[in-house]
Formats: C-alpha cells, sequence, structure tokens
C-alpha cells in the first residue's frame, strides 16, 4: 500500500480577511494537531465544532476567527487535518478486512 505524501505545515488564504476588532486575520498557519489538541476537540458534539476548535488550537486563532472561515478555506483545513488520520491507515499492518466480524 502506497503511504501519501504528507504536507507537515499549510498556510491558509483568508478571501475576504477576517476582521475582529482591531485584528485583521487574512491567513492562518495549520500544522499537525498535537494529541492534546485532538483530546480538546474530540470532545465537541459534532464534527463541524471539532474542526473549529482543531483551527482554533492548531491555528492559534480566536474561535471566533475559525467560526468565520469561508466554507472553502474550511474544507481546505478539513482535508489538512484529515491527511495524518489517512497516512495512520496506510501505514497500518492491520486492514479493515481481516478485523473480525
Amino acid at each position: 500500500m502506497d503511504i501519501p505524501d504528507i504536507v507537515k505545515e499549510r498556510e491558509l488564504m483568508l478571501d475576504p480577511a477576517i476582521r475582529l476588532g482591531e485584528l485583521e486575520y487574512d491567513t492562518i498557519k495549520l500544522r499537525q494537531p498535537t494529541a492534546g489538541e485532538l483530546a480538546k476537540a474530540i470532545k465537541e458534539p459534532t464534527e463541524i465544532d471539532m474542526m473549529i476548535t482543531l483551527i482554533h488550537l492548531v491555528a492559534k486563532v480566536p474561535r471566533k476567527v475559525a467560526e468565520q472561515i469561508p466554507q472553502m478555506e474550511f474544507e481546505e483545513a478539513a482535508d489538512f487535518f484529515a491527511q495524518f488520520s489517512a497516512a495512520k491507515k496506510a501505514k497500518s499492518p492491520i486492514s479493515d478486512t481481516s478485523l473480525p466480524t
């Protein structure tokens, strides 16, 4: 099984920029989340809330900024985080079909 290439960091351009008070966010920087960040995000009730929390924690932006990210950029962030799970599955010597039913 091929192991996908992993992009360890990603900068997302926000168009339009998000303004919160005096600050304007036109980019956010994402990286691989830590176990602690994942533990906090997994407690959220929905996948969207989980992703908002991950963006907030990993990019170190206020939650209000993460909540205002446009859908296309939000989906780019979700795809970025998903690659780490996909890489783990590709490296696993046990496939889903080998599990007892």
